[in-house]
């Protein structure tokens, strides 16, 4: 009888999550995929904070194109960020 209940059971959770499947996609991408943090960088003493020709500091930390990647790339080893 309890084999049963727990097979009934796990077959209703199954039928939920195939009636729901868009709104729990919905609900994970928004929530937990799709989190918007705030990274801030913090500076030591051994950071130049200088410009060059071919990268810059950034404070945008967000990648769009391969431009955007040496720039964060140089903005974080120049930091001296551990």
């Amino acid at each position: 009888m309890k084999k049963i209940i727990v097979y009934l059971f796990l077959v209703l959770i199954i039928v939920l999550a195939i009636i729901y499947r868009d709104d729990i996609t919905n609900y994970v991408t928004n929530n937990i995929v799709k989190q918007e943090k705030e990274e801030k960088i913090k500076y030591n003493d051994y950071s130049k904070k200088k410009d060059y020709a071919y990268v810059a500091i950034t404070n945008d930390l967000k990648i769009k194109n391969k431009d955007e990647i040496r720039n964060i790339f140089y903005t974080i080893l120049d930091s001296g960020e551990d």
